[in-house]
């Protein structure tokens, strides 16, 4: 008995997809047209679009590295002050 009051409770057909879209630009411009090419094409595919949409939280940007490969705590110094530095050793 109990099975048939589950039964009746869930429907005979359920499917649910989560989709992400992605877009390499982060403009306000691009991340509206990606969503409405996005929303067109579920409407096409699908005949409803969904009422709740999730966007991605925005990461922070990132510190940049440097470049050179030398680790934070290293001073590089100017060519010319290199050059005075190791006369003076000699």
């Amino acid at each position: 008995m109990y099975e048939l009051v589950v039964s009746s409770i869930m429907p005979s057909v359920f499917m649910e997809r989560k989709v992400r879209v992605f877009s390499r630009d982060s403009s306000t411009e691009k991340v509206n047209e990606v969503a409405d090419a996005f929303k067109e094409y579920q409407r096409r595919h699908y005949g409803d679009v969904p009422k709740e949409v999730h966007a991605t939280p925005l990461k922070a940007p990132r510190k940049r590295r440097r470049s050179a490969g030398y680790p934070a705590d290293t001073t590089v110094l100017d060519p010319q002050e290199s050059l005075a530095a190791s006369k003076n050793l000699f």
